[in-house]
């Protein structure tokens, strides 16, 4: 139960296993009203509910409920920040994961969620759901579904120049049949790729908060907070992790070892094999 849950949130939560079918007029009570915008008390409380009774429709396998729940919160993410929508929506889908023999209805529902993306034009969010698509394809070895998504991912990627999210993507496809080699350098080149952004977002500050860089490089904060620390072994980083205020301190330039540069230019060049890497896989693609 999480801190910021209201008080009509906690006696829902209670009733699910003395009484569900209450529960959940209480869960619908509460995001039967879009929260305002202003208003951060509200908006935490509607999520809350809303988790809550996706989480009630999971335990009872109840799939087709929880579609209709995904559907319907969908008009009230149309005025959230889209972070917060994109967060909501990973959340709601993920709990089909433990519903047995229901990959088939999480296709559907991704499907139709990638349709509403586009149609808000949330082009990162689109984007998100169409590789959690492609895992699902994956999943269901409708390798042919999975490649052809695979395909024009990897060419819009590429002419975004989102390198991170392209490797991403090459990961998945490396999955199809690519040899060991590639998918182990595709691999090295997505982690230094992720240190050169993290290496960005850090650059102008002594002491910045790690929740901050997770949100700045779209990962969550555990990921983030390990990956600094392994730089930070690696003198990558010259600095430390304050966990106790979830912080890190960087130290002066001057401290800074020569491990440090020579990071900076390996990050370089395995950056340069983007574009080799690319040519390579899509035209296996054509």
């Amino acid at each position: 139960m999480a801190a910021g849950d209201s008080s009509r949130v906690k006696e829902a939560q209670e009733l699910v296993k003395t009484d569900p079918r209450k529960a959940e007029a209480a869960f619908r009570e509460i995001i039967s009203k879009a929260p305002t915008a202003t208003s951060d008390a509200a908006t935490r409380e509607y999520e809350a509910a809303l988790i809550s009774l996706g989480e009630l429709y999971r335990d009872e396998k109840k799939t087709q409920e929880l579609v209709t729940l995904v559907q319907e919160s969908r008009t009230v993410f149309s005025s959230f920040a889209k972070a917060k929508s994109a967060k909501l929506v990973r959340q709601l889908l993920d709990l089909f994961k433990d519903i047995p023999n229901s990959v088939d209805v999480e296709i559907a529902v991704t499907k139709d969620c990638i349709e509403w993306a586009t149609s808000e034009r949330r082009a990162f969010q689109r984007q998100d759901l169409q590789v959690r698509l492609v895992t699902l394809y994956m999943s269901k070895q409708t390798y042919y579904d999975a490649l052809t998504l695979i395909n024009g991912l990897l060419r819009e990627l590429k002419r975004l120049d989102d390198k991170l999210r392209l490797v991403e993507v090459q990961l998945l496809e490396s999955r199809l049949g690519s040899d060991t080699f590639i998918r182990n350098h595709l691999r090295r080149l997505y982690d230094a790729l992720l240190e050169q952004n993290l290496i960005k977002v850090i650059e102008p500050f002594s002491r910045v908060e790690i929740d901050h860089i997770a949100k700045m490089v779209g990962l969550d904060t555990q990921q983030v907070e390990r990956k600094l620390s392994q730089m930070i072994l690696d003198k990558v980083i010259i600095g430390v992790l304050d966990q106790g205020a979830g912080c890190l301190i960087i130290y002066d330039e001057t401290q800074r070892d020569e491990s440090y540069d020579a990071a900076l230019a390996t990050i370089e060049k395995l950056s340069n094999v983007v574009d080799v890497l690319y040519t390579n896989q899509a035209s296996l693609l054509e």
